[in-house]
Formats: structure tokens, sequence, C-alpha cells
């Protein structure tokens, strides 16, 4: 009789490394497979996340950047804030966010009604059970 290949895999397992994974738990298990995907969110949204507002508080011009980072504070903040053009551009950026969401909702909800309703020539009938 041949050996299957998961009691092939378990037989060359090195008992220390079998004795370990035996006596984790489930819960430790689920978080052996989920920690890669929080790690790599972690690296790919937080870690340049963190940079950006780091790189804020200084005068770091992309177009310079062997160039040395100096820190000036709230100075960026205060320098935006106070600009004339900024808030016809945040009005312009608010008018398409919101525009762009009502669209999107609608689109979605037309569509998924649409896929929902029962029409003439379905083949789901009043009698058939394929649609319940």
């Amino acid at each position: 009789m041949s050996i299957k290949p998961i009691e092939r895999a378990a037989s060359a397992t090195p008992q220390s490394v079998a004795r370990k994974v035996r006596g984790l738990s489930d819960r430790a298990i689920a978080w052996l497979f989920v920690a890669p995907t929080i790690l790599l969110l972690l690296a790919i949204n937080i870690f340049p996340l963190i940079w950006t507002v780091r790189l804020s508080f200084t005068n770091f011009r992309v177009n310079r950047p062997n160039r040395e980072a100096d820190f000036v504070g709230l100075r960026n903040y205060e320098r935006i804030l106070t600009d004339d053009d900024i808030w016809v551009t945040m009005q312009a950026t608010a008018h398409f966010l919101f525009w762009t969401i009502v669209l999107q909702v609608l689109i979605g909800f037309t569509l998924a009604y649409l896929i929902n309703k029962k029409f003439r020539g379905s083949i789901c009938g009043p009698r058939s059970s394929c649609c319940r």
C-alpha cells in the first residue's frame, strides 16, 4: 500500500517542529495566516502616510532630492491655509467628490435593482425554485 502525500509530508516534518505546530491554538494559526497580509498593508499604506506627514514639517523639495531637508514646523500649513486660491481649489474638489459619490451610488443601486428584478423572458418563473 502506498503512503499518501499528506502522511509523507507529516513524517518528513521534524519532531520538534511538529510538536510546536500541534500545540498552536486555532487563533494562533489564524494569526500566522493573517500576519503577512497585515505587514504588507502596513508597508504599503501606513509607512508612506507617516513618511508624508513627517516630510510635511520640512522644506523637502522633490526636484532637489540631495539637498538637506530642514525642519520648518507648521510654516507649510500656515502658507497653504492663508492662500486665497486654495479655498477655490478645495471647493472644486468638494463638488467633484460630492457628485462622484452621488453618481456612483445611483448607478450602483440602479444596477442592483435591475439585476434583482424579475422580467419577462427570465428563466426563473413564479413557481420555479431557482430564484428563491
